[in-house]
């Protein structure tokens, strides 16, 4: 069955996809309740994940991939605006109908925080702070020209980086650390954390997970990529989709 490329991916779905992952859409075994890296990460952190609800699919060397990458890592400083400013787009985009999928109320947009050294260029600041804070100012024009379409607002700060250790396929439960509880910090509706790259999930999912522990309603994990394997047909019109969207030139 072929991936669904629409935008409505904010609620689990009604029916199971055989040989796909409920939680994540990575490829596993048909009769399997879930793939097995999700099982590892769910049994390290006790609990069931957060439904993943992907931008897109990127295949190593992909597009989507590919920008993704430049974002962070282009030796250009225009390269990466333009790779940002991209991907803030398909983000965007991807919050509309994501935001119809989970109901009324605003979105808030907690990226995952950084686990390594930065570099030079980020400039002190990684630059998903950047990209999310940007595809929300986008979602938010969208919003008031459009109805239906929820707010979107990033924030920033909710989480820091713990001590817990963080790799692939190791989550923990005290890699990252709440600041502020609902409580104290004026969020209220749904709350989306955002990484740019998907692989086993132990970063985000240990995120949301310190993040539903201090009370916050998590309500899925938004990578812009969620990155398969380079012969999954499946990323074909994620691929097309992320060719497609406009130069800033």
């Amino acid at each position: 069955m072929a991936y669904d490329t629409g935008r409505d991916r904010g609620v689990r779905p009604s029916h199971r996809v055989l040989g796909t992952c409920p939680i994540c859409l990575a490829r596993c075994a048909e009769r399997a309740t879930c793939c097995r890296g999700c099982g590892v990460i769910s049994r390290q952190l006790g609990a069931a994940l957060v439904p993943v609800r992907p931008v897109g699919l990127a295949r190593r060397g992909g597009t989507l991939h590919r920008l993704l990458v430049a974002y962070k890592a282009a030796p250009s400083d225009f390269v990466r605006r333009e790779s940002t400013r991209r991907l803030a787009l398909l983000l965007a985009g991807f919050l509309a109908g994501l935001g119809r999928g989970l109901g009324e109320g605003a979105l808030h947009l907690v990226g995952v925080p950084s686990t390594g050294p930065g570099r030079r260029s980020w400039r002190g600041s990684h630059p998903l702070v950047g990209l999310v804070a940007a595809a929300c100012a986008e979602a938010s024009d969208r919003a008031q020209r459009l109805e239906g379409i929820p707010a979107s607002a990033p924030a920033c700060g909710l989480i820091v980086r713990g001590p817990g250790p963080l790799g692939h396929l190791r989550a923990s439960l005290d890699a990252y650390r709440a600041v502020a509880g609902p409580t104290r910090e004026p969020v209220v509706g749904r709350v989306l954390v955002v990484d740019d790259l998907y692989v086993s999930g132990a970063h985000a999912q240990s995120a949301a997970r310190a993040l539903s522990t201090a009370g916050f309603a998590v309500a899925a994990v938004v990578p812009i990529g969620r990155l398969v394997e380079s012969d999954d047909e499946r990323a074909r019109e994620d691929d097309r989709r992320a060719a497609h969207v406009p130069s800033g030139r």
